[in-house]
């Protein structure tokens, strides 16, 4: 992956990011962001045992390389992570799957 930055007319700062190689009037200004993760998007880890019973979201990775997220309570958290959706199922997930986790607000009150 390479990224270009350039300035608009306006004078905001404008990135393009793609797979494939970029060059600006023969000259290139490319950086190259072909880390695990691009720049300002590292995952969060901030849960561990000491939340259990928080409501939570956590990402994982699934079984075809994808991401998916789970909001809900968090019930269990060692070798397998247990997140109980609103509908009342329980997820389990290994620990070795969770990309990224952290605690969220409280769900609004319904009306």
């Amino acid at each position: 992956m390479q990224a270009l930055s350039l300035t608009s007319t306006q004078g905001s700062a404008i990135t393009y990011v793609t797979a494939g190689v970029l060059s600006r009037c023969g000259r290139s200004s490319v950086a190259d962001v072909s880390t695990a993760h691009p720049p300002g998007a590292r995952p969060v880890l901030r849960l561990g045992p000491a939340d259990v019973g928080a409501r939570v979201v956590v990402r994982r990775r699934l079984a075809d390389g994808a991401l998916g997220d789970l909001l809900g309570e968090l019930l269990r958290w060692d070798d397998d992570v247990v997140v109980r959706d609103r509908s009342g199922t329980e997820h389990v997930v290994a620990r070795a799957d969770v990309v990224a986790a952290k605690r969220v607000p409280p769900a609004p009150a319904r009306r």
